[in-house]
């Protein structure tokens, strides 16, 4: 049985992204999503972007993810940061927690062997 899902999605314009990670909260603390993020990225030579909660850029830095401002993002990035923020607005409305994403980028990486 699955405990977790990632994903890396191609975007129309060629971009891609690190999305949709989750983890069972029964699983989580033991290592699954570090492990799916290993996977994934092993075999992307290309930037990848992924946006997340800005508590959680630190964790992204183990694969080499540093920050990066709307002008540095392809289209279809900005375009899911808009949408994001629209989102994300109304879910800190409802949470009471402000949520405030943040746009990352890996940059390209040698093919390994």
């Amino acid at each position: 049985m699955p405990v977790g899902v990632a994903q890396v999605r191609q975007h129309p314009d060629g971009s891609r992204e690190l999305a949709s990670l989750v983890v069972l909260a029964e699983h989580r603390g033991r290592g699954v999503a570090g492990r799916m993020v290993d996977a994934l990225l092993a075999v992307e030579t290309g930037p990848v972007f992924t946006i997340i909660d800005r508590p959680y850029v630190q964790h992204f830095s183990r694969w080499d993810f540093r920050p990066v401002g709307d002008e540095g993002l392809p289209r279809s990035m900005a375009r899911q940061l808009r949408v994001g923020q629209i989102v994300t607005s109304i879910g800190s409305m409802l949470t009471r927690r402000r949520i405030r994403l943040q746009p990352l980028r890996r940059p390209p990486r040698q093919p390994s062997d």
